[in-house]
């Protein structure tokens, strides 16, 4: 399957409509991640300064800020490799930004699986404490 898909993708050719999807779509890509960045750092500050009478906060916030950074991580290093790829034809680079896209998009899925399956346990705990209460 993989050298069928290797021979087909060979020698890939973009139309100027898709560089220029790829254009508008780094742009894009590239003003969330950096607003997004600023928020979190400021966001990181700002918490930090108010843990820093718990030492044990500190550290809790340090791991909770980690995974959306890693997503910004991956959503700028996409958008940074995308428009390279346009302005230099290079097919690595835009190889290496959809590798970072998919990243990114792994681990929100994984994240929101996560965020579902957290409530969806909480629903149920608030349901069995509510009918036992009858």
């Amino acid at each position: 399957m993989f050298e069928t898909l290797d021979r087909i993708t060979n020698g890939l050719d973009l139309s100027d409509a898709a560089k220029k999807a790829i254009s508008k779509t780094s742009f894009w890509a590239k003003i969330i991640s950096i607003i997004s960045f600023c928020t979190l750092v400021i966001n990181f500050v700002f918490l930090l300064f108010l843990s820093s009478f718990n030492p044990l906060f500190a550290i809790f916030l340090m791991i909770l800020h980690f995974l959306p950074f890693l997503v910004i991580y991956h959503l700028f290093q996409s958008s940074k490799n995308l428009i390279n790829s346009i302005k230099i034809s290079d097919q690595e680079k835009l190889e290496l930004g959809l590798k970072h896209l998919g990243y990114f998009f792994q681990i929100n899925g994984i994240l929101l699986i996560l965020v579902v399956l957290f409530f969806s346990l909480l629903f149920l705990i608030s349901t069995i404490l509510v009918i036992n209460l009858f």
